[in-house]
């Protein structure tokens, strides 16, 4: 069978007439072509250098959790356990309703002792892998330890401060 040219032409010209009003002139409100066109902010989205969140470990903010995933934030909260001298959880100071959070210091010489309020300004991330993070942080936690975290929420530390009065 043998395609005619005649379609061709309109076809191509319609074509052209459709993107002309995807040009990237002042005509319209529409970004232009290429452009990512920006959802509104979010709780997560905040200016450049602010954290996402900041304040109590608290139910307010673990329902939310799935929000920040990637996002800086800063939470004060109380060390529950340490699991080992680069990984603790941390519980809400008042709120008893919320679980446990994983807390990974890759850097920290110590961790803090439990019932220690401390600060810690991290990445929120939704998912633990241990062989993940072994690899990324040439670190080896202990494989039995860690597997009740695998697949849970945790936040990676950046920065850790401990309450005034209370020991490293």
């Amino acid at each position: 069978m043998r395609t005619s040219r005649a379609w061709t032409v309109p076809a191509t010209a319609a074509l052209l007439l459709a993107l002309a009003g995807c040009s990237d002139g002042p005509a319209g409100d529409e970004p232009a072509l290429g452009d990512e066109e920006t959802a509104p902010a979010s709780p997560a989205e905040t200016p450049s250098g602010e954290a996402a969140y900041d304040g109590d470990y608290d139910s307010a903010f673990y329902d939310k959790l799935a929000d920040y995933d990637g996002e800086e934030v800063t939470v004060v909260g109380v060390v529950d356990e340490v699991l080992s001298p680069t990984a603790f959880t941390i519980v809400g100071p008042e709120d008893t309703e919320v679980g446990p959070l994983l807390v990974v210091d890759v850097g920290a010489v110590t961790a803090a002792d439990p019932g220690s309020e401390v600060t810690v300004a991290g990445v929120v991330h939704e998912a633990f892998d241990l062989e993940v993070i072994e690899e990324e942080f040439a670190t080896d936690l202990d494989d039995e330890q860690m597997a009740d975290w695998e697949g849970g929420p945790f936040l990676e530390a950046l920065m850790l401060d401990l309450a005034e009065g209370d020991s490293e």
